[in-house]
């Protein structure tokens, strides 16, 4: 039995902070022995979760996931910046070039 839930423990202490305080002391305390589970693992001892596995280079390296640093997740998710740049590009060296042609016709 817990000890937060027996009947006038919320009466012990006027103070309720410190009943607060209290009371997360009491449940890290049994968490330690035990006899509370976290949240997840209830979830997957009653068959309630659903959550799908990681799979391909997602399972292997956490640095492959969404927003990831590896390169490969880094260039799939930025490829269309780098298509920006290049298109500026090629605008401005066709620019420089018709400015150039321009000036030789003169």
């Amino acid at each position: 039995m817990r000890l937060a839930n027996r009947p006038g423990a919320h009466m012990d202490f006027k103070n309720k902070p410190l009943t607060k305080f209290l009371k997360y002391i009491i449940i890290a305390l049994e968490k330690q022995k035990g006899e509370i589970k976290m949240a997840l693992n209830k979830a997957i001892d009653s068959g309630k979760e659903h959550r799908k596995p990681y799979r391909g280079s997602k399972a292997i390296d956490c640095s492959c996931r969404n927003h990831g640093s590896c390169d490969w997740c880094l260039d799939n998710r930025t490829i269309k910046y780098k298509k920006i740049s290049l298109k500026t590009l090629d605008r401005l060296n066709e620019w420089q070039y018709n400015k150039d042609t321009k000036r030789k016709g003169e």
